[in-house]
């Protein structure tokens, strides 16, 4: 059997040079990695906590593949959705539906809302002070009551109670900030 090392001072035989050549030429050849790709991104909205956060880290636990950015919006996530602030989110109902029905009665947004589904019904309360008086439907009869905006689902809901229970002397009174509130 023959050595495959070549005697020490003698010249290494030429297939020893192809087989070197072959090597070097194979490691600066290493196959290129798949070009990086960005993983696509869904921006979650904060503003209805705490079902923003909840879906987010769950959002981030079942889909690793997307990069998940929790987002808080300036505005409602209804109107934060059409502006390309984020992608999805949780909102009230009337909200909702409110800003669906504006973008079908206006020029369309860049972004439209692309589903809506309602996750639960939502109840309405009556709060009032303490020592008022009130501890029935009908002792808001000549009542002032804050609602939220106009034709929304706390606006809608306690016209329909006060006609229900015949009060036509209560005075609603929406608010549209959470500073008059």
């Amino acid at each position: 059997m023959r050595s495959l090392t070549p005697k020490p001072g003698t010249r290494p035989a030429p297939q020893y040079l192809a087989v070197l050549a072959l090597a070097l030429s194979l490691a600066a050849c290493q196959q290129a990695g798949p070009a990086q790709r960005t993983q696509p991104v869904l921006r979650v909205s904060l503003a209805f906590p705490p079902f923003g956060e909840i879906m987010a880290s769950e959002f981030k636990r079942t889909l690793p593949n997307l990069n998940i950015q929790s987002v808080t919006a300036p505005e409602t996530t209804v109107d934060a959705i059409p502006h390309g602030l984020v992608d999805w989110g949780v909102e009230r109902a009337d909200l909702v539906y409110q800003g669906y029905r504006q973008q079908l009665d206006s020029t369309p947004a860049p972004q439209q809302i692309r589903g809506i589904a309602l996750l639960q019904p939502l109840p309405l309360y009556f709060l009032v002070r303490p020592g008022s008086g009130i501890k029935q439907v009908a002792d808001l009869r000549h009542a002032n009551i804050a609602t939220g905006p106009a034709n929304t689902s706390s606006y809608v809901l306690a016209q329909l109670l006060l006609k229900a229970a015949d009060i036509t002397t209560a005075t609603l009174i929406p608010i549209t900030t959470r500073a008059r509130a």
